[in-house]
């Protein structure tokens, strides 16, 4: 399910020669996270669509609703739509992305992933494509430790041929 823009895969790749070099042993492997695209959408249902309700509320009070950025607009409408067994099971998802993440963390002293599987875009853009719910794409990396209570770092990782950083 997790899956990167191949310029970000050579990026990681070569943070990984460098680490080795360094003296570290670096080991391939995989993260034992089933459906985890399901999962990852089930936490967002559990965490963000209260936080969405919340700002949503706040904005509309202050009367700033029109002043929001259109990805807040689709945000809301997408938060609408969520249904309550939806967020019951993403805080059951939740539960078990931790133990999974725990699982591994238990191996490893730390993990090298990209830090988002697509590769960054202008920031005066909206989302690679345009859609809300590829934002899910972008932070799948990160997500699953983020909800497991487990730290992370992001550091630079070489350019894409744009010049971007990875």
């Amino acid at each position: 399910d997790f899956s990167a823009d191949p310029q970000a895969l050579e990026g990681l790749q070569k943070a990984a020669g460098d680490l080795e070099k360094l003296g570290l042993k670096v080991e391939d492997v995989s993260a034992p996270f089933e459906a985890a695209r399901e999962m990852i959408l089930g936490c967002f249902h559990a965490i963000a669509c209260p936080r969405l309700f919340a700002q949503f509320a706040m904005a509309t009070q202050r009367g700033l609703l029109d002043q929001l950025p259109s990805f807040f607009h689709d945000a809301f409408a997408y938060a609408g739509l969520v249904e309550r067994d939806q967020m019951y099971r993403g805080v059951v998802a939740m539960g078990q992305l931790s133990q999974a993440v725990a699982g591994l963390m238990a191996r490893y002293d730390f993990l090298l992933t990209p830090t988002a599987g697509v590769l960054p875009w202008e920031a005066d853009k909206y989302l690679p494509g345009g859609e809300f719910l590829e934002i899910i794409d972008v932070t799948s990396f990160l997500f699953p430790f983020n909800i497991s209570g487990n730290p992370g770092i992001s550091v630079p990782a070489g350019f894409t041929t744009d010049g971007l950083p990875i």
